[in-house]
Parts: C-alpha cells; structure tokens; sequence
C-alpha cells in the first residue's frame, strides 16, 4: 500500500528530503515509523519516540491531521494515510 510521510524543519534535514510515498506491506504506525530509515537515528520511531515508549517531546507527528500519542502507536496503517513528523514548537505566551 502507499503512504505519504512528509517531513518538516529538522525532521526534514535529518531525513533529507520533504516528503516521499511509501510502499509500507502494512502493519501499524509504529511499524511504518520503523521502515523509515534516518541517519544517525537508524530509523524514523527511534528518533520521535524515547526508549519507554512515548513520544519525543522535541517532536510532534500527526497520522491524517491527529496528533500522535503513545495508544496511536498500535493503530494500523491503510492505503492513503498520510504522516507529518516535525519539531514541536514552542510559542511563548504574549503579554500586554
């Protein structure tokens, strides 16, 4: 099946390119993040997910426009997903 990973800011420089469709044979999302290889990190889940298992806060990723959290690791992936991984971004708050 195909799916399309597009990545942003630093994920972007890691990956070395901005979007790309995948051919995944399927499985959930942890096991895409796993197929998607980036240097220095060995694959995509080893850099947006920590060794206990929840999610990098220096990283945010969305499975078709919902934010990712650990239980959305098992969900499984189907023709036409579409993942976004990025930096999270700090905004701080404005005062008057």
């Amino acid at each position: 099946m195909k799916v399309t990973v597009a990545a942003l800011l630093s994920v972007r420089r890691i990956l070395g390119w901005s979007q790309k469709e995948i051919i995944f044979p399927g499985g959930t999302l942890a096991d895409l993040l796993k197929q998607i290889e980036a240097p220095e990190f060995g694959n995509l889940y080893n850099l947006l997910i920590q060794t206990d298992g929840t999610p990098n806060p220096k990283y945010r990723f969305a499975l078709n426009q919902q934010i990712v959290d650990k239980p959305v690791l098992q969900t499984p992936i189907k023709e036409g997903d579409r993942l976004v991984a990025m930096d999270a971004l700090h905004i701080p708050s404005l005062t008057c």
